[in-house]
């Protein structure tokens, strides 16, 4: 995997993604065409990606766990399971709260980025 946090041994979300990367996935802004994930062509933060889709996320939340998740695939997550998708610990609450500083980073990033290429 490609996010620092995750290490290389796969995590419980590892399970839950193969339904969602059917045809909702979403890519990272300036990611090359059809490519989804941190190891495409461009090497992004690794904290700007979703540790369940593996993809950069847009309207980051975080939870008691300490991480930030895609909103959806968190959403997601929480309808089947109580547990933290990276640690599988229980989750000793389930809201969810908007990580405005980590949004405001990716887009502040990705307006650079862009400026530099065009």
């Amino acid at each position: 995997m490609a996010c620092e946090h995750l290490g290389s041994a796969p995590t419980l979300a590892d399970d839950f993604l193969g339904d969602l990367r059917q045809g909702s996935a979403s890519t990272c802004e300036g990611d090359a065409a059809g490519e989804r994930s941190p190891s495409s062509k461009w090497q992004h933060p690794p904290s700007f990606y979703c540790p369940i889709s593996q993809q950069c996320m847009h309207d980051p939340v975080v939870l008691a766990d300490g991480h930030s998740y895609e909103r959806r695939y968190i959403e997601r997550w929480l309808q089947h399971h109580s547990t933290s998708p990276v640690s599988g610990v229980l989750l000793p609450q389930t809201d969810m709260f908007p990580n405005h500083a980590l949004r405001n980073a990716i887009e502040e990033y990705f307006q650079q980025v862009f400026s530099v290429h065009r």
